[in-house]
């Protein structure tokens, strides 16, 4: 059993694709295998996967016949055929520093099931944009990201996350196969599946943080995040939050599931603001509210729009202000 299984999900990237396969192969720890998997890719990714058809790290190479529709599925089924101890999810469109296993396999000292270090945020030329950890906001309590250190399970992994999604990409990251039960939640969000993956393995599980960039993590126009929906996103976080409440309200800390109700809530005006000019939507995520909690919501609410008639009434003075 290798101790680390590399999964590479790949879908349309095979302009990036040799850099990921080669940082992967040539990494300076040998104890793993690999298995690409291609969601069915209209490009040249094929040509581009079966040069490594041949070589002996290379277990396992699956094509879809047809599109998944979720990159959660495509963590699924490669996590299901793994056997190493420790399962890497290499994002095709990104790379690794050549000592990325190494490092944070050796530092594991704590014996946390879930180890990440800092990312560069490169560019589609691969040019660095910055350190991922000095994009981050400030937390609360404030997190010295130059050093190593553990996030403990259940309330402080979870209230962090609640902050912000303080892994970059799950190219940045290994953790233990065998803690994985399923992924169902997680591929129901399209744009906040990776914060509920790390947040339900954060109930049960302490997280390793190692201070070196050794993820390159790809902004460019086809990845899901420059795509995105900021409506959404706002309303698929309120549906995360709500679903995290429903399920670990009990084992969680009274401040931590106060963090929890608060981050819904802003969540939810945050979709509301957003979609001040879409009426359809508009009255979507009211309705959505009303459904998930209708007291707290109408609370919300009716704060919400007695603002919005002020902002409707401001306008409207503006504007006679303007014909005159």
């Amino acid at each position: 059993m290798p101790k680390v299984t590399v999964i590479i999900p790949n879908y349309n990237h095979a302009v990036y694709l040799k850099q990921r396969i080669d940082s992967v192969l040539n990494q300076t720890f040998h104890d793993f295998d690999v298995l690409i998997l291609d969601d069915c890719s209209i490009d040249h990714s094929k040509l581009v996967i079966e040069e490594y058809r041949t070589h002996p790290k290379v277990t396992k190479i699956i094509y879809n016949d047809t599109n998944s529709g979720s990159t959660f599925k495509q963590w699924a089924k490669g996590i299901d055929m793994a056997s190493g101890e420790y399962i890497w999810i290499a994002e095709s469109d990104d790379y690794a520093d050549l000592n990325f296993l190494s490092e944070l396999v050796n530092s594991n000292i704590t014996n946390s099931n879930v180890l990440f270090s800092d990312s560069q945020l490169i560019n589609e030329r691969s040019q660095v944009l910055a350190l991922g950890s000095s994009k981050l906001p400030m937390l609360s309590p404030p997190v010295n990201w130059s050093v190593n250190r553990i996030f403990h399970k259940a309330d402080e992994v979870i209230s962090y996350f609640c902050q912000t999604c303080f892994i970059y990409n799950v190219s940045a990251a290994i953790f233990k196969r065998d803690l994985i039960m399923s992924l169902h939640e997680a591929g129901k969000y399209k744009l906040v599946g990776d914060m509920e993956f790390w947040m339900n393995l954060g109930m049960t599980s302490s997280f390793f943080y190692v201070a070196k960039p050794l993820n390159y993590f790809r902004f460019h126009d086809g990845s899901v995040r420059s795509k995105t929906n900021m409506v959404n996103s706002a309303m698929e976080h309120f549906s995360l939050f709500s679903s995290l409440i429903k399920r670990f309200s009990q084992e969680l800390k009274f401040e931590t599931v106060k963090i929890l109700k608060k981050r819904k809530e802003m969540s939810l005006l945050e979709g509301l603001n957003l979609s001040y000019r879409q009426p359809r939507v508009h009255f979507q995520i009211l309705w959505c509210g009303i459904k998930e909690n209708p007291m707290t919501s109408l609370k919300i609410i009716k704060n919400y729009l007695a603002k919005i008639v002020q902002k409707i009434n401001l306008e409207s003075t503006q504007n006679k202000k303007i014909k005159k």
